[in-house]
């Protein structure tokens, strides 16, 4: 299989970072029977006044975690949508930047269910910001099964918000993440939202705030494996080396589009880092693609595209 080959694969595993993981039961119920079971009750009715009465009677409800997956008020506050139950927690003094098993933290919880169309999960983050939640927070699960997507052990919450939102990615970097994070495969902020071709973001991170875009990352980490089994037959293919410049080669748009206005811009950024983009060879499969697509024009379209 060829690099080009095992990229384009990858690339469709990789669509998987946006699914949200069914890891955690959705519902309050795992609350139920324990000591927070009455301030559940308060927060799925936002009642700001109950809330601040059970917390200031009981204050080890500031830090308490359910048994089954170690999650806290928070996560499920963030999970529900309820900002304003989130906010009161959060004056009151609970800890925003608790992790649950996965060693996810709330900011992980508000991203995975973002909707760019939900203006109160953008709320739920902007709140937890504000209250010192971790713009650097990272997982420490690695890849299994149970999860219902793919997060490399070490994701950064940037890099969740990077396959997602773009507002979700500028209240981040503006509350200081590290954009040149990388995790032990070589994945970045950057690289995610090329992978999952979210033009915004990589426009955000790479022309807006010069994410460095020169190093290679390894093709396992799409799958989420930071570690590599001697024994797997595809040993010897995840292990090669990608390059984030070769990403952009999927990314057809029309010409003069402001799409494409924006590739070309992140492109420009590419060969002020030393890496020329029209020097690498087009796939094979692009460029069927794209005759499909300008079947009387595709020779014109390759030269600027």
């Amino acid at each position: 299989m060829s690099r080009i080959t095992l990229l384009f694969f990858l690339l469709l595993i990789g669509c998987d970072y946006r699914s949200k993981s069914n890891k955690i039961d959705s519902s309050m119920s795992l609350f139920e029977t324990t000591i927070a079971e009455k301030i559940v009750y308060a927060i799925k009715e936002e009642d700001l006044k109950k809330i601040e009465e059970i917390l200031i009677t009981d204050t080890l409800l500031l830090s308490y975690q359910e048994p089954k997956f170690g999650r806290s008020l928070v996560h499920l506050v963030a999970r529900e949508k309820k900002c304003k139950s989130l906010q009161k927690l959060l004056e009151l003094g609970t800890n925003s930047n608790l992790k649950d098993i996965y060693g996810e933290t709330a900011l992980f919880e508000s991203i995975y269910n973002l909707n760019e169309f939900d203006s109160k999960l953008g709320d739920c983050i902007s709140v937890l910001l504000e209250h010192d939640a971790d713009p650097n927070t990272t997982n420490y699960d690695e890849s299994n099964l149970n999860k219902g997507s793919i997060l490399e052990k070490g994701t950064s919450v940037l890099m969740l918000a990077s396959s997602r939102s773009y507002e979700a990615s500028t209240m981040l970097v503006e509350y200081g993440a590290n954009i040149n994070y990388k995790t032990k495969t070589g994945k970045t902020a950057a690289i995610v939202s090329l992978l999952t071709k979210n033009l915004k973001v990589a426009y955000l991170l790479i022309v807006e705030n010069k994410a460095k875009v020169t190093d290679s990352y390894n093709a396992s980490s799409i799958l989420g494996i930071s570690t590599i089994s001697e024994e797997s037959k595809l040993n010897d293919l995840l292990s090669q080396d990608l390059y984030p410049i070769d990403l952009l080669s999927n990314w057809i748009f029309p010409i003069g589009s402001d799409e494409h206005f924006l590739k070309m811009e992140i492109v420009k950024e590419f060969e002020n880092q030393g890496l020329e983009y029209r020097d690498r060879k087009i796939p094979e499969r692009i460029i069927q693609q794209i005759k499909a697509l300008y079947p009387n024009s595709w020779q014109d379209f390759l030269e600027k595209y």
